[in-house]
């Protein structure tokens, strides 16, 4: 006697086995658009003359050349898909465990007020970075006003304050004067099918309580930066470009800057995640910033509860495309870190 089993099993069997080669294929390639990608350069011999760029999760990194250090906001709490439209906390055992010590930062960058940015920031502020300034768009200063102590938020959009265009804004030093930072007006992508998932719009006012859902984090005003370490004299030893969201063709790009400060970019840490939702993107960035080195940042699925491997890209980006579209536009090295991962580049 033949078995035969139920037509019900037969399909559930077929779907579980359709999905086992389906996750295998989509790993592999994958793996294949990772290694596309430039090998991190070594640890360098002699630290002075380095500049160390750690990658913390989301847009998070860590600058740090000796004793000078300036930070863009981490975010690894990484609530899942279901927890969007619920209340959701900061993971502060996820923190304590991936985001090290910044008692010597004295600038945090924030690029914009979503939750993927914003929302681990009043815990860092206490426990992480406790001498820290914040910096970034008018909303992001009024949220964040729920949790931290106005003292330490600046809001830095104002039209004095961030270039727009080919127009400068205002440099902006740490205490020693040997980094300095200038806000770039900018504009966010779209997150898929050309439609934003998470709470557009501005806060006028400031907070008394954080926002509860994370789709709640409204955008506010996004800001891309450049970040500039200082030799004597004032000389530009080391620049980066940083922006956290894709932008918009002539959004977010380097001023028209003179003399000194016509310095070239070293390098241009370029917000992976929905790339692709703008068109000219990230051709537009490339060719106003012309950079040595391009980083990709922001790349990694923030839905994933944790680190472990395999670290996968956010839903709806394409590494390989991603890679493509990049060295089409640049001739220098491409990297793609991993959260805890540091990227060594030397100084002139």
């Amino acid at each position: 006697m033949t078995f035969r089993a139920p037509a019900v099993v037969t399909r559930a069997l077929q779907g579980a086995l359709l999905s086992l080669a389906t996750m295998a294929l989509t790993a592999c390639s994958q793996a294949a658009a990772i290694a596309q990608f430039d090998t991190l350069p070594p640890r360098p011999p002699d630290p002075r003359g380095h500049v160390e760029m750690r990658y913390l999760g989301s847009g998070g990194w860590l600058f740090t050349r000796g004793s000078d250090a300036i930070a863009t906001a981490p975010f690894v709490s990484n609530p899942t898909w279901f927890a969007l439209l619920s209340t959701a906390r900061p993971d502060t055992t996820l923190i304590d465990r991936h985001v090290p010590p910044m008692e010597h930062v004295e600038i945090v960058l924030v690029g914009h007020a979503h939750y993927d940015h914003a929302m681990d920031l009043p815990y860092i502020a206490r426990t992480k970075a406790p001498k820290a300034l914040f910096y970034g768009g008018q909303t992001v200063a009024n949220v964040l006003a729920a949790a931290i102590p106005d003292a330490r938020l600046r809001a830095v959009d104002g039209k004095d304050a961030a270039a727009v265009g080919d127009r400068p804004g205002r440099w902006f030093f740490n205490q020693a004067r040997t980094i300095r930072f200038m806000p770039l007006r900018s504009t966010h992508a779209p997150h898929f099918a050309r439609i934003k998932l998470v709470a557009t719009g501005t806060v006028e006012e400031k907070q008394t309580t954080l926002p509860g859902a994370p789709l709640r984090w409204k955008e506010g005003e996004t800001l891309a930066f450049i970040v500039d370490f200082l030799g004597p004299g004032g000389r530009v030893d080391f620049r980066i470009y940083y922006q956290d969201a894709a932008s918009r063709p002539g959004t977010g790009i380097v001023p028209v800057l003179e003399g000194h400060d016509a310095a070239r970019t070293d390098v241009a840490i370029l917000c992976v995640a929905a790339f692709a939702q703008v068109d000219g993107n990230p051709e537009h960035i490339l060719t106003n910033v012309q950079p040595r080195h391009v980083i990709g940042g922001h790349w990694e699925d923030f839905f994933f509860r944790g680190f472990e491997e395999p670290i996968r890209p956010v839903f709806g980006t394409s590494l390989e495309s991603f890679h493509r579209r990049v060295r089409a536009a640049s001739s220098g090295p491409i990297y793609l870190p991993r959260p805890g991962e540091t990227i060594y580049l030397p100084t002139r």
